[in-house]
């Protein structure tokens, strides 16, 4: 069978698809993976052929300055890029699209073939009947409510650039563009030892489990000397959010570091943490590093709370300190905190003294460690096997 792969964001949202493209590709299928160029060399190193979608995420929202202004612009420019691909991509069978590959149904409609999309949080699905993602907690009375928005907002945003494509392509205009992305039987590859479908999600949906991929990077060598000189240090990267401030909150975080005498790997990733800034010797910078490899050997884990972020945490059996910046991280923040393995620290209210109390606690609790290694115990096996076979179900039910 040959299969398209649709690979759209940032690593977190690569990263999946490639696990899930290594997996098809050890049953026989043919496999392809779309994703922004700069992807390129490290999925080629996988020995998968690779189709570059014109538009780099991570280009457009530092151009743009910031997630509030540019995060949803970016996204349809991205969706756009897509819609472009579709008419020189090659013929396939099956369609598979992640992360922000909205285009992928549309895809797998104009070619005639099935498509089905993954999804990687729960919170991404609108939904009345889960607590919404938002900075403050909400009561029940209002889910629906926020339901209904999160939806109305999506649409507002993209369902006139989905039908002007269509038209284009001869396809019928769709009414609601969220329930056109994640179509009947969506794909949810989270680990259920902490996530969970809500109860009004598309009927066909299919929870998988995590989907891993059997990463042989190694930690570089100064990294490797700088976690044996001394003890378990903390984990600070925010992943793929900008940050304008980058300095100030480097200083806030060394500031937060050297009130609990925590030594400290700072990823720079899209962030800029640690660029341009004389760190101690206490702190080792790195743009980033294979979180299945590091996060073991890290005493405290403090990102921003990214799906693949915050499971590698859990994983890892290590207290998390989750600063959510946007969108479903403000979710899987709470849900480690309700699991008492983290705590959570508002990215509007990030200072060095909120930070530092954070840290101690994680640091000092018992119990925080105790759940966390707790919850890594009862994780499940990689969902990539799972996947494959619900795809393979999918596409010999489509055929018949």
């Amino acid at each position: 069978m040959r299969i398209l792969i649709n690979a759209i964001g940032s690593r977190g949202d690569v990263q999946p698809m490639l696990a899930l493209a290594q997996g098809l590709r050890l049953r026989g299928h043919r496999i392809a993976i779309a994703a922004d160029s700069s992807f390129e060399d490290w999925i080629e190193g996988f020995g998968l052929p690779f189709l570059g979608v014109t538009h780099d995420l991570e280009e457009g929202l530092r151009r743009r300055g910031s997630l509030k202004n540019g995060f949803l612009r970016g996204l349809v420019e991205q969706l756009r890029a897509q819609f472009e691909f579709i008419d020189r991509a090659p013929e396939v069978d099956l369609v598979v699209g992640g992360g922000g590959a909205f285009a992928a149904r549309t895809h797998a409609e104009a070619r005639r073939v099935p498509g089905v999309f993954v999804v990687y949080s729960s919170q991404v699905m609108p939904s009345g009947r889960q607590e919404p993602a938002t900075p403050a907690r909400m009561p029940r009375w209002t889910w629906p409510f926020f339901g209904w928005l999160w939806r109305f907002i999506f649409n507002l945003a993209f369902r006139r650039a989905f039908n002007d494509e269509r038209k284009r392509r001869g396809l019928p205009p769709i009414r609601d563009a969220f329930a056109h992305i994640l179509g009947d039987a969506p794909l949810f590859a989270a680990d259920g030892a902490w996530a969970r479908l809500p109860s009004d999600a598309p009927p066909g949906s299919f929870q998988c489990g995590q989907l891993l991929l059997a990463d042989t990077e190694a930690l570089d060598p100064a990294l490797e000397r700088f976690l044996e000189a001394g003890t378990a240090p903390v984990y600070v990267g925010f992943g793929s959010m900008p940050d304008r401030r980058s300095g100030e909150t480097t200083r806030s975080i060394l500031r937060a570091l050297d009130a609990c005498g925590a030594r400290a790997v700072v990823a720079s990733g899209w962030s800029d943490l640690g660029v341009g800034e004389a760190l101690p010797a206490t702190v080792h910078g790195v743009r980033s590093a294979p979180h299945v490899k590091l996060f073991p050997r890290c005493a405290v884990i403090v990102h921003h709370g990214g799906a693949g972020t915050t499971q590698a945490a859990a994983r890892a059996g290590v207290p998390q300190v989750v600063v959510p910046h946007i969108g479903d991280q403000h979710a899987w923040g709470r849900t480690m905190e309700d699991l008492g393995a983290g705590v959570v620290v508002r990215r509007d209210r990030l200072g060095s003294e909120r930070l530092a109390c954070a840290l101690a606690k994680c640091l000092s609790d018992t119990d925080v460690q105790e759940r966390a290694r707790a919850l890594a115990a009862r994780a499940a096996a990689d969902g990539v096997e799972k996947a494959v076979a619900h795809l393979e179900s999918l596409v010999a039910a489509w055929s018949r």
